[in-house]
């Protein structure tokens, strides 16, 4: 469908300029043709930068849409009221649509492939319109012998709307990418300068190459007008052209590009262009006719798609990307559109004053600079390559096309044979997506002389083209990755060699000659099998890991029901081993052992990657049946959703929607994502846009039903943690919002938006609000705009109640819906207000109905229960729970935390669950907490009390209530960095950094909001 695209794209350029060339050349005096050079210039560079912020604004598609219906009507309308004068519109606004369609293709290719894959497609979309090219001007003669040259514009309206529904069709298909980001990359760029040398010389390459272009279009229209003045006969002429130029560019393509590129290097692809074109220059100079200046037009227009562009974009490949991606537009885009209007200018005046010999003169001098040229590119490229390599940037997916030019590939030789290890193990992992066939005689030499390391990186990538005498040279000595290869290749010449490591002094050695033994079959002994077996058995976990691993999932020495186990394993490392086996080996039996991996840390990502190969129904099948079966874990909830985000399918955006539940909105959230996720994959289920308009109405409520609550709470005491409460989900309801009114426009780049309204710069809240215009409907603006805006709360609980008649407008209804909420913290917070605030409800609480927690049981065994008759008889789990001896409850600790200022922007309910592991200590005066030099395990927040920190008798600080210190003891375990003692007796909170790493597996939010405020802290002390 992309390669239709293409062709119907380049034939509606082709048919529409061979239309304005016929037209204009027909109707108007050929000297006026370098001034339509020049307006063409202006008016593209006026409208391509606007087509681009269009298309940054609205998406790829909708741009498409709206550039393809404007182009069509628009040139309908010219073809309808084609009079002289308007031909010269024509030409331009011709150029103008050729240019922005040209922009479709890759736009949309873009957004549908990958870089890698979008390089094998450069081949397939060149063809396509090389096919164009000969199709359209074999076509040419017999159209305009029957219907005449007038009607060639009809044609281009065709295929204009022709490519406008394949784009939509397109646009049904799944994107690989998401909404992006209209901003770039904050970049050291203000302390470089934006042109190095070498982009000076290609810039000065491109006003060479954008003068001779001119002058050679120039030369071939007007030749073609005066020798041809038959209209019909002219764009019969322009057919023919464009058909050989075709035939000519599908011959190069097939069979010199690649192989010039690769042989002869960049300096080949720059200097075959410019000697073609002085070679046409020159003819034209000494014989000032037609098929001179055809040879001239047919070089430039074989070459300069063929080969020209293709080693364009290998220049620009080293160069780092803030000046590529200010550079590039600017040099390739604005440079060259100047250029060729000037030179149009220059013509016009050129050919008034002097010959035709003259312009050829100041064409061939262009050429001869733009060769000049080439050779400081050329240069510059390989200096520039040489640091991109150094510096760790150069990436050979962003290549457009499969070619290793002769300057890369003894670039990367160069780097390969430093004894810089980092360099070399850099550069192997560069080239991993290219073949190792350029570099094989370095490689061998490498695997002789080069470290462990480096070698096994080797081995990995190259093992292909080593020969069987070197890998076995590998094992002789040995080295262990080369055992491994021995199986893989079945190589039973190495039998005698593997049997013999089978008694090595290294356990992993062993090992591994068995699993190659067992994989080459001929031969192998029961010592082999047996070591293996042994292994799996064993009770060290370090030995069942290895026989796993070497295993190779040989049904002799491993089964099904082994990996089973081991996929349930309490040492996370053990279960690593097996899903990797599992990944390798896909077995139904493994599904619902995978999804439950989901549910750990450390073993979450790997269990998600070796999901990608079982069969998308069965795992949605096997998820579904364990959601039906709960008590699921906060985390192994968030595994199964990001899992659920990469399956496009009705199923998925079902499991997903029922984590649509406001009582929990970071999960909420995070199903939110995925979903969208989806959505930017392929269009949503009618029945799911019917959810998420519910979704949004449901939402948006509650957030103004807790609006209402903040204002019936504002004056009240007591009431700390539920104000925190109705900040912490407010705050996050409206990003979630946000994204469910992007879901029908998943190309809007929503956390820009969201970024932008959470900014206090007003410009970029303005940016927010108007990205929201093209997200909601104009129902859903009137609700969630006033939840944006920055309003009054009294105002927004007005609103409210216009737009949601049923929201409680009473104290008793909210405290009665939370107590009995689904969630834990706020049903604790709300009894403890009801407590504290002495609270009368008629009556009495009925447990069965609470989510009961260690909080209510210690807010409740502090309470003289006498005095509120409403709490009724105690359920059994808060008269089994033991009191402690400690001073503070949870409420309290956490109460107090969130006055500290490393947790203050942290919600509550997150610090609660720090409070829960924050131990109560006490220390008396002058006694030692911790020495300098002693290894930190354990952050403290002192409650009560001062602490000195002290360099032996200097003193560095104070610390006194809410103060902390040690902080950094949970993320590293460096050394203390001076001593700390009590100048008075002190009550201090200690948080261990064993049980906080515990926390952080269930709660990552935590870490996120902790790194969030001590790398603020970071910069503001830079």
């Amino acid at each position: 469908m992309l390669f239709a695209l293409s062709f119907s794209i380049v034939s509606a350029t082709i048919s529409g300029k061979t239309a304005r060339d016929t037209f204009f050349l027909n109707q108007f005096d050929i000297s006026y043709l370098p001034l339509m050079f020049v307006a063409t210039a202006v008016a593209v560079g006026i409208f391509v930068p606007l087509y681009s912020r269009l298309l940054e604004k609205k998406g790829p598609y909708n741009t498409i849409l709206f550039t393809g219906v404007i182009s069509a009507v628009s040139l309908a309308f010219i073809q309808l009221f084609l009079t002289r004068w308007m031909i010269p519109v024509l030409y331009v606004w011709m150029e103008v649509i050729a240019t922005v369609l040209s922009f479709q293709i890759w736009t949309i290719a873009g957004d549908l492939f990958n870089s890698r894959q979008a390089k094998r497609l450069y081949g397939i979309l060149a063809a396509g319109g090389s096919i164009s090219f000969i199709l359209f001007g074999l076509w040419l003669q017999p159209f305009i012998a029957q219907f005449g040259s007038h009607s060639i514009l009809q044609v281009t309206i065709i295929l204009i709307t022709l490519a406008m529904v394949l784009s939509l069709s397109i646009r049904k298909l799944p994107s690989h990418i998401g909404a992006k980001s209209d901003r770039p990359l904050k970049t050291s760029k203000d302390k470089e300068p934006m042109f190095t040398p070498y982009l000076k010389s290609v810039a000065l390459m491109t006003i060479m190459i954008g003068i001779a272009s001119t002058i050679v279009d120039f030369q071939f229209k007007f030749t073609a007008g005066s020798s041809i003045t038959n209209a019909d006969e002219l764009a019969v002429f322009f057919g023919k052209f464009y058909a050989i130029v075709g035939v000519a560019s599908l011959a190069i393509q097939l069979f010199i590009t690649s192989r010039l590129l690769a042989k002869y290097g960049v300096l080949a692809g720059l200097l075959i262009l410019p000697f073609a074109m002085i070679a046409g220059f020159s003819m034209f100079l000494v014989y000032p006719i037609l098929l001179s200046a055809f040879i001239g037009k047919f070089a430039e227009q074989t070459f300069v798609f063929t080969v020209h562009q293709p080693t364009i974009q290998l220049l620009w490949l080293p160069v780092k990307k803030w000046r590529k991606q200010f550079g590039k537009p600017l040099i390739d885009g604005t440079l060259r559109t100047t250029v060729e209007g000037i030179t149009g200018f220059l013509t016009f005046f050129i050919i008034k004053v002097a010959s035709f010999a003259v312009l050829s003169i100041v064409a061939i001098l262009a050429s001869i600079l733009w060769v000049v040229s080439a050779f400081y590119v050329r240069k510059g490229y390989i200096q520039t390559l040489h640091d991109a390599i150094e510096d760790r940037r150069l990436n050979f997916e962003d290549l457009q096309i499969d070619t290793l030019n002769h300057a890369m590939v003894e670039t990367i030789n160069k780097s390969l044979k430093n004894s810089n290890v980092y360099e070399q193990l850099f550069v192997l992992e560069l080239i991993q997506p290219v073949s190792p066939e350029p570099w094989k005689d370095t490689l061998e030499s490498l695997m002789v002389s080069a470290t462990n390391p480096v070698r096994r990186s080797i081995l990995h990538y190259a093992k292909s083209v080593f020969d069987d005498q070197l890998i076995l040279d590998l094992v002789n000595e040995p080295f262990l990755e080369a055992i491994s290869v021995c199986g893989q290749r079945k190589m039973v010449h190495a039998i005698p060699a593997l049997t013999e490591l089978l008694t090595h002094k290294d356990i992993e050695i062993q090992i591994a000659a068995a699993g190659s033994l067992i994989l080459i079959g001929e031969g192998s002994s029961t010592q082999a099998t047996d070591l293996i077996r042994n292994a799996i058995s064993s009770n060290d976990p370090q030995i069942i890991i290895l026989g796993i691993k070497y295993s190779h999932h040989h049904p002799d020495v491993i089964s099904n029901d082994h990996i089973v186990e081991f996929l349930q394993h309490d040492v996370s490392s053990i279960r690593k081993a097996a899903i990797e086996i599992a990944t390798k080996f896909p077995n139904e039996e493994y599904l619902p052992f995978l999804i439950g991996n989901l549910g750990s840390p450390k073993t979450g990502m790997i269990a998600r990657s070796a999901l990608s190969k079982f069969d998308q129904q069965m795992i949605l099948e096997s998820i579904q049946i364990l959601m039906e079966n709960p008590p699921i874990t906060t985390v192994l909830k968030r595994g199964i959703i990001s899992t659920l985000a990469t399956i496009s399918s009705e199923h998925s955006q079902q499991l997903l929607l029922t984590y649509f539940d406001p009582a929990s909105l970071t999960i909420y959230e995070n199903a939110v994502d995925s979903l969208l996720k989806i959505a930017q994959k392929s269009p949503l289920t009618k029945p799911t846009k019917n959810h998420i308009r519910t979704s949004i109405q449901f939402l948006a409520k509650r957030v103004y039903s807790l609006y209402q609550l903040a204002q019936l709470v504002k004056s009240k005491r007591h009431t700390t943690l539920i104000k925190d409460y109705i900040q912490s989900e407010t705050q996050s309801a409206i990003p979630i919002l946000i994204k469910l009114g992007a879901m029908d426009q998943p190309g809007v780049p929503v956390n820009q938006c969201i970024k932008s309204l959470k900014s206090n710069d007003s410009r970029q809240i303005s940016y927010g609000l108007e990205l929201l215009e093209t997200i909601f409907t104009r129902e859903e603006r009137e609700i969630v705009t006033p939840l944006i805006e920055n309003r009054a709360l009294s105002e927004r609980v007005q609103i409210g109640h216009k737009l949601f008649k049923s929201i409680p407008r009473g104290l008793n209804k909210y405290l009665d819906q939370f107590l009995y909420s689904k969630s834990s913290w706020l049903s604790a917070i709300t009894l403890d207000f009801l407590i504290q605030s002495k609270f009368e409800l008629k009556d009495a609480i009925q447990w069965d109905k609470v989510n009961v927690s260690d909080i209510h049981a210690e807010i409740l065994l502090k309470t003289p229960l006498n005095d509120f008759s409403w709490i009724g008889t105690l359920p059994v789990e808060i008269r089994k729970f033991s009191q402690t001896n400690a001073m503070y409850t949870t409420l309290e600790k956490t109460i107090f935390l969130k006055s500290v200022s490393l947790f203050k922007s942290i919600p509550a309910e997150v610090i609660s669950t720090i409070a829960q592991i924050a131990e109560e200590i006490h220390i008396s005066k002058n006694m030692i907490l911790f020495k300098e030099g002693e290894i930190g395990d354990a952050m403290y927040v002192v409650v009560d009390g001062n602490i000195d920190v002290h360099k032996g008798d200097k003193q560095i600080a104070t610390l006194s209530k809410w103060d902390c210190l040690g902080e950094m003891a949970l993320l590293d375990e460096d050394p203390r960095s001076a001593d700390a003692t009590a100048s008075s007796d002190t009550v201090l909170l200690k948080i261990s950094q064993d049980s906080f790493g515990e926390l952080l597996n269930q709660h990552p939010n935590i870490m996120r909001s902790l790194l969030k405020i001590l790398t603020g802290r970071l910069r503001s002390s830079i």
